[in-house]
């Protein structure tokens, strides 16, 4: 992950997973397998990297790497969040953060969890309603999916 922000920005995804919620909503999610969100769809992500150091008092602090992104940004998750606040008061999902091999890649390459967070019975409710997606996010959607389906 030393390597430039495009590299880091290919390999980062989350894996969303519907722990409870209501069977209107059931119903229509995707199946688990294909809840994969690729970094690689979001228009920005911004990373802050920290080597290891010692402070003035010697104490050790471990290196570190933040990724920061909006993720309103992207068509896929403004449309769950739409299903999802139609639906119900409150849901609880598990997200896990890893970083693997981009999709279309043949060669093997390690993967790891960064880390994993639940979001339990969060009242979406009260949260905004999201604004459509710009023309520019439109245009890299199609050709992501086109280049993926061979489709150019």
């Amino acid at each position: 992950m030393i390597n430039d922000d495009e590299y880091r920005r290919l390999r980062l995804q989350f894996l969303p997973c519907i722990v409870e919620c209501p069977s209107a909503v059931r119903i229509i999610a995707p199946a688990k397998k294909e809840l994969i969100g690729r970094a690689a769809l979001l228009p920005s992500v911004s990373w802050y990297r920290q080597d290891e150091t010692v402070d003035k008092f010697g104490a050790k602090r471990c290196a570190l790497m933040e990724a920061t992104a909006d993720m309103s940004q992207t068509a896929f998750c403004r449309s769950v969040a739409r299903i999802i606040r139609r639906n119900i008061e409150s849901v609880s999902i598990d997200v896990a953060w890893v970083i693997d091999k981009p999709e279309l890649q043949k060669e093997y390459e390690p993967a790891c969890c960064l880390g994993m967070c639940k979001m339990d019975h969060v009242d979406i409710s009260r949260a905004p309603i999201l604004p459509p997606p710009s023309k520019e996010e439109e245009i890299r959607v199609a050709s992501f999916v086109a280049s993926k389906y061979n489709l150019q």
